[in-house]
């Protein structure tokens, strides 16, 4: 797949803040049920869809990690969290559970990719 290049200015998760430098505590509980939710794998392809942009060139680029880029934009999709406070949230995780949600994203990934096969 060809890399996908935008400007980051018009990155969905950009301009909801996902970079920003923000941590609020109550934030990185909710990621944390966000990222061990029986609905993990509806609201990650939710997010392909509703962050059309930041998808494209994330899930394009060799040089950005996808798997974690969904999640973090994922939280940031549904509580407006800060990519560092999603962060913090995968390290209150437990091992099975940060399986989980990666086997999670790569198959939302592998989806996404099979059904944009030609951008």
């Amino acid at each position: 797949m060809k890399p996908i290049w935008e400007n980051y200015k018009n990155w969905e998760c950009y301009k909801n803040k996902m970079y920003d430098n923000s941590y609020n505590k109550e934030n990185i509980k909710l990621c944390k049920i966000i990222l061990t939710n029986e609905n993990l794998k509806n609201n990650m392809s939710e997010t392909t869809k509703q962050y059309k942009v930041s998808t494209k060139v994330n899930l394009t680029n060799k040089m950005f990690n996808p798997i974690s880029w969904l999640g973090q934009a994922t939280c940031n999709r549904l509580i407006g969290a800060s990519a560092k406070e999603t962060c913090q949230a995968w390290l209150t995780m437990s091992g099975d559970e940060q399986k989980r949600a990666n086997k999670i994203a790569k198959e939302v990934i592998e989806e996404w990719r099979k059904n944009n096969e030609n951008i």
